[in-house]
């Protein structure tokens, strides 16, 4: 537990914006434009407006419960049984998250690296330096993030400069893609890639900044915002649609017909060794979280002891689907259109709900103020 209370805001950033940016390498590009067509740059831009309001409510409503994490809001709010229903729903959020990335990068990586090799033998790699990483625990994989972010960030804005040659305006029309009814029925998954920010109220207790850090959240959401802004533009106006909603590896295809793809020979292969350190790394945060909430709804001492078994379960849950086809149906079907968006909205019912709770009593919104 020492290890995991010392994480400062620079190290949850680099944790949370790679989460985000790892959406970029399993196709989330190319699902907004199977989405909407041409406008998945739009419906980007409304989904991170709507991700950003409910950040700033949710903020302000928690700048004076900063030291509780929506486990501790809600077993104070909903009783025990509370606290268990919204563990089992980050629980169930990160595993299944877990799962899904690991089977579709495993599946792009042997599609486009190992075509000869059993995806198993790929899937076991992935799985095993997850395990990993999540048994070194979070403040190593701050650490990593740290070091390795920038990299991987600076090499996605390489990739889209060379693209720049490419870039075909007339693939902007029509504007608004297949519609308006499509662009608004999208715009709730459209925050799933940003979701992600939910992990920063998991993170609170662990924080040594005092006070709320909403400073790293707007970082997070601006820096990550802008990189899948640029990603999403920048493909729409190089594969025409409908093209551009068949690659399910977009970030491989980007690179592949870039400037320099074309004058250096496997240089769209070069560039998945970034993008699998930044899947790795959110593959073990995604663990180390599901770890992490096992072990306090159990009240259990440790969370390394937790995450080897979490391992062979997220992989099993990975390969439920026999095919590649089934598994991206499964993830687009049930996690991008269903349980990706909405555990965005849990810290924010939950802190209403105590909110409420605490003005029906006469009591201040937070226990710890009256403690000081």
């Amino acid at each position: 537990m020492a290890q995991e209370k010392s994480i400062e805001s620079k190290g949850m950033v680099c944790i949370i914006l790679n989460l985000m940016i790892a959406n970029l390498f399993i196709g989330q590009v190319r699902l907004f434009s199977s989405w909407v067509g041409n406008a998945s740059w739009i419906l980007f831009m409304l989904g991170f407006c709507l991700q950003f309001m409910i950040f700033i409510l949710t903020a302000r409503l928690y700048r004076n419960c900063y030291q509780k994490d929506p486990l501790d809001l809600a077993k104070e709010t909903f009783g025990l049984l509370g606290e268990i229903v919204v563990a089992l729903a980050f629980f169930i959020y990160f595993l299944l998250s877990f799962a899904s990335l690991s089977r579709l990068y495993c599946e792009a990586i042997k599609t486009v690296l190992f075509q000869n090799s059993p995806i198993w033998y790929i899937a076991l790699f992935f799985i095993l330096c997850a395990g990993f990483g999540a048994h070194a625990g979070i403040l190593s994989i701050a650490r990593v993030s740290t070091i390795c972010l920038p990299f991987i960030i600076l090499l996605v804005f390489v990739v889209c400069l060379f693209n720049i040659p490419n870039v075909e305006m007339s693939n902007i029309y029509p504007i608004l893609g297949t519609g308006r009814g499509d662009i608004f029925s999208h715009l709730p998954q459209a925050t799933g890639p940003l979701s992600e920010i939910t992990t920063l109220y998991l993170f609170l207790p662990f924080s040594k900044k005092k006070g709320f850090p909403k400073k790293a959240g707007y970082i997070v959401l601006f820096t990550s915002g802008f990189v899948l802004l640029s990603t999403t533009l920048l493909y729409a106006l190089t594969v025409v649609y409908p093209a551009s909603a068949q690659y399910f590896l977009s970030m491989y295809q980007l690179s592949r017909i870039s400037y320099i793809g074309v004058q250096i020979g496997r240089w769209e292969d070069a560039t998945e060794f970034f993008w699998t350190i930044s899947v790795i790394l959110a593959l073990s945060t995604k663990l180390w979280m599901a770890a992490y909430i096992f072990k306090k709804i159990l009240r259990l001492p440790e969370t390394k002891p937790i995450v080897w078994p979490l391992v062979v379960l997220g992989f099993a849950i990975g390969f439920f689907p026999s095919a590649r086809n089934l598994a991206i149906e499964a993830y687009e079907d049930y996690f991008v259109n269903n349980i990706g968006w909405m555990v965005s909205l849990i810290p924010l019912f939950i802190v209403i709900c105590y909110q409420i709770k605490r003005k029906v009593r006469g009591e201040t919104l937070c226990s710890n103020m009256s403690e000081k």
